[in-house]
């Protein structure tokens, strides 16, 4: 009988991460952050209605003063945040389902489907989320080590920009993929720690020419 098991992963070879493996996403989670992100959509749209008939009212006083209608603003002002991210979200979703590949692990960073490019290690600080148990990651989350030369590295645009600031320079993947976000995690930690190892030493020196290594004999003192 064939496994109903779907596919986590599968080797490739990135022309700029060099060795990699390609991490698949699950098109069900997709779906069902796809509906939720349209109603969110449906949330702003009502903000937009709820402010502009606020707007519209006129504006209220109290004793002599005047006050304009600010409720109204910030219901719009709320309205258009909200709007921003759902339909951000949504069209990534979307790109999820269209595309199974979402993530690329490599010898030399990696590449997310949502990002801006390939990512090297040398730009990373550390792969945490730092609002649960580091064995237990709820999303996948990566600290850059200078989010300003990333953005400029990167060109982000200035939404991307602005979900930076919000996300305090951290690039936060998700959670979406068939493999367990705590095994991606590891992964991604793996292949850092490898790359700052090869990165320390400059050229790696195996085992075996260690032990080739001539030992100095101690000299003798002449009488």
């Amino acid at each position: 009988m064939a496994s109903d098991r779907q596919t986590e992963s599968t080797p490739v070879n990135h022309p700029v991460l060099g060795p990699a493996v390609e991490i698949y996403s699950d098109r069900r989670q997709s779906w069902g952050t796809l509906f939720l992100d349209l109603a969110f959509l449906c949330v702003a749209l009502l903000g937009f209605v709820l402010g502009a008939g606020d707007l519209t009212g006129g504006t209220s006083s109290v004793g002599s003063l005047t006050i304009p209608p600010i409720l109204g603003l910030a219901e719009i002002a709320g309205a258009a945040v909200v709007a921003a991210w759902a339909i951000r979200a949504a069209w990534r979703a979307i790109g999820r389902i269209r595309g199974p590949a979402f993530l690329v692990v490599g010898r030399d960073g990696f590449e997310y489907l949502a990002g801006n490019g390939p990512v090297g290690w040398d730009e990373v600080e550390s792969v945490s989320d730092a609002n649960s148990p580091d064995e237990q990651p709820r999303a996948l989350k990566v600290q850059l080590k200078d989010p300003g030369d990333y953005a400029r590295r990167h060109s982000l645009s200035p939404i991307d920009r602005a979900f930076s600031l919000l996300t305090r320079g951290d690039l936060v993947i998700g959670h979406e993929t068939i493999m367990p976000v705590a095994e991606v995690q590891a992964l991604m930690r793996k292949r850092l720690t490898e790359f700052r190892g090869v990165d320390r030493s400059g050229v790696a020196i195996s085992p075996a020419a260690v032990s080739r290594t001539p030992k100095r004999r101690p000299q003798r003192r002449e009488k």
